[in-house]
């Protein structure tokens, strides 16, 4: 039951981020920031939200962190007046490295295709 629980919060704060992010944080170093994934631990007590960095001119992973760091704040309050909970989780911002990950073995694979095809072409 705790597992639901915690469940559906997440999503309500994964949902909710998403609506505060876009509508009412102005900062142009999120602009680029793509949320992947929430998690609240049992307890309900941490909130893990999981982003990536879009590719884009501001989009670089230390411009976002920087953002992240100076929203996180304003983020919590909008959460805390959004969401009807006891206790508002502690928020913690995690860089998400399974996209960059896939594209590296993605780059990897077509790498060794390409050798792969050069040999049999006598290369």
């Amino acid at each position: 039951m705790e597992g639901r629980r915690a469940s559906r919060v997440a999503d309500e704060i994964r949902r909710r981020l998403g609506d505060i992010l876009t509508r009412k944080v102005s900062d142009p170093r999120l602009a680029h920031l793509s949320i992947t994934d929430v998690v609240v631990t049992k307890d309900l007590r941490i909130a893990r939200i999981y982003y990536h960095v879009m590719p884009g001119e501001e989009g670089t992973r230390e411009t976002v962190e920087k953002g992240i760091e100076k929203a996180a704040g304003f983020i919590k309050r909008e959460l805390s007046s959004l969401l009807y909970l006891k206790y508002m989780p502690e928020l913690e911002f995690r860089y998400d490295e399974t996209i960059d990950k896939a594209e590296r073995v993605e780059t990897l694979l077509k790498e060794l295709k390409e050798q792969n095809r050069e040999e049999d072409n006598g290369g």
